[in-house]
């Protein structure tokens, strides 16, 4: 990115003089820039209609979280193990990262899972929201249910006390070995 911007910022950059493999003189850089814009406005009118207001980054930079290890397989094993593909707001060089290979600038490699406001001051008026939610268990009710409020960027408390987590708990899950496998004391 530093090198583009350079050459945007420069009216002449040298890596524009000169002639092509096939000898042909190489473009200047504004003929590079009107050719791409064109280029990009072609693009966009194609793949997401003639309205500019329909081109949002989102409909174009999409994630789509994978399952570890199953969500890399068959279309099927895919379609069954893998989030639903949801808009990536961000970029590489955004507070909502949303990172790309320059080679393939529209598919995700990596994201923001986790984003929380911690008060130190008051750890109960700490909030944050976790994509997609908070298991991976399939068919799971929490499984996903976080991603809506991750995409429109709202949160839920994070809770801290004992008395808050047990005023707010929709369940127990309660840990027990098996009978006669209790660990002996020493």
């Amino acid at each position: 990115m530093p090198l583009v911007i350079a050459l945007l910022g420069d009216p002449d950059p040298a890596w524009f003089h000169g002639a092509g493999p096939d000898g042909a003189p190489l473009e200047s850089r504004r003929d590079v820039i009107r050719r791409s814009f064109v280029e990009a406005l072609d693009w966009l009118r194609r793949d997401f209609g003639p309205s500019p207001e329909a081109w949002t980054w989102g409909r174009a930079h999409t994630i789509t979280l994978v399952h570890t290890p199953l969500g890399r397989g068959p279309k099927l094993a895919r379609k069954v193990f893998n989030s639903k593909t949801i808009a990536a707001r961000g970029d590489n060089y955004t507070v909502d990262g949303a990172s790309f290979i320059w080679a393939r600038p529209f598919q995700v490699v990596h994201g923001t899972a986790q984003r929380m406001i911690i008060d130190l001051g008051d750890l109960s008026r700490s909030v944050g929201v976790h994509t997609p939610g908070q298991v991976e268990h399939l068919y799971h009710p929490h499984r996903e249910d976080m991603m809506a409020m991750s995409q429109s960027m709202t949160d839920h408390p994070i809770l801290f006390t004992r008395a808050a987590v047990e005023a707010h708990r929709a369940s127990t899950l309660t840990l027990r070995p098996p009978p006669g496998r209790l660990p002996r004391a020493e």
